[in-house]
């Protein structure tokens, strides 16, 4: 947001050294989680005919 005077309300400072660090943790957790995801071991599921009825 700005303020009336046109100034932000949170500094540069205030984001680069505060705010900026979470974000590049969260992007490399997500990063590294959806690497993961990608990796997992795929099965098909089976077909109608394959299904046994108990």
């Amino acid at each position: 947001m700005v303020t009336p005077d046109g100034r932000a309300e949170t500094s540069v400072e205030t984001l680069t050294e505060k705010y900026l660090p979470l974000l590049l943790d969260a992007a490399a957790e997500t990063t590294t989680d959806w690497a993961a995801w990608q990796r997992r071991p795929i099965e098909a599921a089976p077909r109608n005919s394959e299904r046994r009825i108990v």
